[in-house]
This record gives structure tokens, sequence and C-alpha cells, in this order.
């Protein structure tokens, strides 16, 4: 498949990087000095393109960190409080009303883009209006509001998403995967599914269209 262009948009994953150059014809498009002439000369010979994506931390794991406090509970020994004090008891998960947004079949994008008005977000934990909170990703990174890191109710990440060695490389097996198995004129292993709105179903319905789509 050398003969087929693959474009990388953005940094990715150097195993992901390398099996792509090794595999297909590889061009990088964020290492272009002037990506529009780039895209104007290469796109007759690029077929596809790869954008690093991945399916964000663990929602459930991060909420749990928040709700029993275990960042709270490992400064309390570090600090020896616990020598003289005994820590108080904590919130469990279940019957509590939580917010997961962009909860999905491939991302659980967690406050990103404009999903999440940030000021009122720290506005609403600041005065307790919201009981904590799991970030992992901020408006304007690697910035992080100021007043969010005296708060115990909130657990902050530096964007690390995926980051560990095992997932992203499984992840990187999976784009191979999938445009080994296009190219080869096979079915995808994770197809993508098309959403429609209600009204553009019904419209699709009226011109007797088939879609695929997840109600």
């Amino acid at each position: 498949m050398k003969n087929i262009g693959v474009l990388m948009m953005g940094p990715s994953y150097g195993y992901l990087e390398q099996e792509l150059e090794r595999r297909f014809k590889f061009f990088r498009y964020g290492s272009q000095p002037i990506p529009q002439d780039f895209i104007a000369l290469h796109a007759e010979s690029i077929h596809a393109v790869v954008k690093a994506a991945g399916v964000k931390i663990d929602a459930i794991a991060l909420m749990m960190v928040v709700l029993r406090r275990i960042c709270v509970c490992d400064n309390f020994v570090r600090n020896r409080e616990w020598l003289t004090n005994e820590f108080p008891s904590t919130t469990k998960l279940s019957g509590k009303r939580v917010g997961i947004i962009g909860l999905g079949r491939i991302d659980t994008a967690i406050a990103k883009g404009g999903h999440v008005d940030e000021t009122e977000l720290v506005s609403a934990l600041v005065q307790g209006r919201l009981g904590g909170a799991s970030l992992d990703v901020f408006e304007n990174e690697p910035h992080v509001p100021e007043e969010l890191f005296g708060l115990d109710n909130v657990v902050l990440l530096p964007h690390v998403g995926t980051n560990t060695v095992e997932t992203e490389n499984d992840m990187a097996d999976l784009v191979l995967k999938n445009l080994e198995a296009h190219f080869s004129g096979k079915s995808l292993l994770t197809p993508a599914i098309l959403i429609r709105s209600s009204s553009s179903l019904r419209h699709a319905a009226e011109q007797e269209t088939q879609a695929s789509f997840l109600g």
C-alpha cells in the first residue's frame, strides 16, 4: 500500500507515525511551512486523512476521586494529620446527579470546546452551587483559573487524556487496521455512525433516502 497517500494532520503518537510511514505514502501536514501550498501540490496523492484522537480518561474514576476526596486523603496522610485527627466521611457516587459531556462511542471529551462555560463553571464551584468537578481540559491551556487551586472538591489534570503507552498503541493499531481494511475493500472495524437531527431524518424519510443514524 506504499502508493496510497495518507495525510497526518497534526502531531501524534510516535508508533502511529512510524507505522504509517512504513506502510503508506506518508505526509505530515503540521510540519509544512506553508500548509496551503503543500495541500495544493499533493492533493491528488492523498487518499486518507488521519487526525489524532482518542478516548478520554475514565470519567467514572475521576468522579470517584472527587467524591471520595482521594487527593485530599493523600495530602491528609502525607501532612501527618492522621496522627492527630480522623479523616471525615465522604460520599458515594450512586444516587448523585452527574454530568458527562461528550460521552460517546469514541470520545468522552469532558469540558471541551464550547460545551462548557468555564467562567460559570468556576463560579459555581467557588460558590458551592456545584458539588465538585474533575477537569482534564481547560479553555486557555496550559493556564488554569487560579480560583480552582484552592478547592479540594476539584481534581485538575494537565490534559493527559489517553496518555498511556498501551492505550496509544492500541488506538494506533486500530487506525492502521481501519485504513488497511478500507483500501482492501473490506468492512471497517469501527465505522462512523451518522447522527442526524429529527427534522433531517423526517426529510430523509420523505425523500426515501436510506440513512444510517443513531436515534
